[in-house]
């Protein structure tokens, strides 16, 4: 009984949510609302912080041992949920510092254009209608930036210029798709949003910008609070270590792996050796993105790594021109938990066509690429989780559980045969390095022991990124705190659960039965995690 009550209410919690902020709802695959855009004003963000504690309250009464194992689960992935935005809100403060309403309206079209869930003809009338709601949404978006960060805002002001092109581009589409009189009206709010968008950026440039403040981390005490709320089961500290620890194994590890590629030869000519073998130009390296994401797939498949659910496809893009500014290289937009087609989106980043913009996307890095993003990383680890129809679980998406697998599956893949030459081994180090870098940067940058060009700086000098690329990067790690550890910390997880999965199930443990159990739990917290395979170590050793 108490769980049909839990289901109930979660069901209640995702749909009020989806609702409430329907670009949040296109992004799980809720369809109601996709003409709309969210209340952006400072009283809807108030009236969103007390129906998350109303609900949070409502959760907190349901006693846990009256709940099977899996809707306690549910429950506490919720719980951690809302008590992580509560402290984004009410202690980081984001909404009066970031300026994400341009970025979120970009989302609000990306969403609806990219995902084939409904006929482009109809999916076009509904980015039309949040053309037209643009204006109300970017001027209501202003009530709450109270204490601009002058770095954010200028991101903000980025964002503005770059959507353009966007409109633009969904402009020409309609003339193509739509009847003329839609196609008109498509036009008509196109032009309403590009003004608004202009408004907006000269508002943000003339009037935020000018009282914006250089702070850059959240400070030691509430990063070291976030962590704890994260559940990672680590301090900040300890935290630090591991990555200074990774870091000094993963150059070790790089030096003798550039003796095997060139005896003889310093880590640093290798690594030209290596980036130098690139596509001739960004079209090529676009179709060896494909072929790259189609091979993974097909060796997962071949040798049993893992179950693919059903209804799942990946497809490749350019990345859009307004996500140029903080996606360098390339990012992947995730399925819908709730639509028919699990359908994931890869972007790979335009670059200019001479030969140290194409090393990034070398055909070394290509392979570890498709393993990450796609097969059997993101893509495939996002669309096993929709298999799990939990409201709750469909509601969460847990930074550490998440980049930890793809960072697994770089040195899963190639351990079971997957492309294992010294060359993709070397650039799959390479990434380690930079991985256990964000680890140092995170804690660092938040504690405000490390400035921003003191990141830049590193991310240069160890992972061996170029100055824009490295500057692009640390931008997105200020606004993002704890996230950027998290690829490190999440793998080392991982790693640790697997090596107790394989003590405590002996012959009865396989990889696939590890990959299976972790893929189709959902994208809750590693915390919980642990408690699905414990679940699963008891169910087996009774059986």
């Amino acid at each position: 009984m108490l769980d049909q009550a839990m289901d109930a209410l979660a069901e209640e919690i995702v749909r009020w949510y989806a609702q409430w902020n329907p670009v949040y709802g296109t992004y799980l695959g809720i369809h109601d609302y996709d003409h709309m855009l969210p209340d952006s004003s400072l009283s809807a963000l108030k009236e969103e912080i007390r129906r998350t504690k109303e609900f949070k309250a409502r959760l907190q009464a349901l006693k846990p041992e009256e709940l099977s194992p899996a809707r306690q689960i549910d429950r506490r992935t919720l719980l951690s949920a809302m008590d992580l935005s509560l402290f984004d809100e009410e202690v980081l403060h984001r909404s009066e510092m970031y300026p994400a309403a341009p970025g979120e309206f970009g989302t609000s079209i990306m969403l609806l254009y990219q995902r084939e869930f409904a006929p482009l003809p109809e999916r076009l009338q509904c980015i039309s209608a949040r053309f037209a709601a643009a204006p109300k949404y970017l001027g209501d978006a202003k009530e709450r930036l109270t204490r601009p960060v002058k770095l954010w805002t200028t991101i903000g002001i980025e964002s503005c210029s770059q959507l353009q092109g966007l409109l633009k581009m969904i402009e020409g589409i309609g003339r193509g798709a739509l009847p003329p009189s839609d196609a008109e009206s498509l036009a008509d709010s196109s032009a309403k949003a590009s003004k608004a968008l202009n408004d907006h950026e000269k508002w943000l440039r003339e009037d935020a910008l000018p009282r914006a403040t250089d702070k850059i981390g959240i400070g030691a005490r509430d990063f070291d609070r976030l962590i704890k709320l994260r559940g990672l089961g680590l301090t900040a500290d300890e935290i630090y270590s591991l990555g200074n620890n990774y870091l000094a194994s993963a150059k070790k590890q790089l030096s003798i792996l550039a003796g095997q590629i060139r005896p003889g030869s310093s880590v640093e000519d290798v690594k030209e050796l290596v980036q130098s073998k690139h596509p001739k130009d960004f079209a090529e390296a676009l179709s060896m993105t494909v072929k790259a994401m189609n091979e993974a797939k097909e060796f997962v498949a071949k040798r049993d790594i893992a179950t693919f659910p059903p209804n799942e496809e990946l497809k490749v893009i350019e990345t859009p021109e307004y996500l140029r500014h903080v996606m360098p290289i390339a990012a992947y937009m995730p399925s819908a938990p709730f639509d028919a087609i699990q359908q994931g989106i890869y972007m790979v980043t335009p670059v200019q066509e001479d030969s140290n913009e194409l090393k990034k996307h070398s055909y070394a890095k290509n392979w570890i690429t498709a393993i990450h993003e796609g097969y059997p990383g993101h893509h495939l680890h996002n669309s096993c989780a929709a298999v799990n129809k939990s409201y709750a679980r469909a509601y969460v998406w847990s930074i550490e559980t998440v980049e930890g697998w793809a960072l697994y599956c770089e040195e899963m893949m190639p351990e079971h045969g997957f492309h294992n030459e010294p060359e993709v081994r070397f650039s799959q180090t390479l990434d380690l390095i930079w991985r256990a870098c964000r680890v140092i940067i995170d804690v660092d940058m938040h504690r405000r022991k490390m400035t921003f060009d003191q990141a830049v700086d590193m991310l240069m000098r160890e992972a061996g990124l170029d100055k824009a690329t490295a500057a692009s990067e640390v931008k997105r790690y200020t606004y993002t705190p704890g996230y950027p550890l998290s690829y490190l910390i999440g793998k080392h997880m991982i790693m640790e659960l697997k090596n107790q999965a394989k003590k405590e199930l002996g012959p009865k443990y396989s990889d696939k039965l590890f990959h299976d159990t972790f893929l189709y739990a959902g994208l809750v917290p590693m915390a919980l995690i642990k408690e699905v395979f414990e679940q699963k170590f008891k169910e087996m050793k009774s059986a």
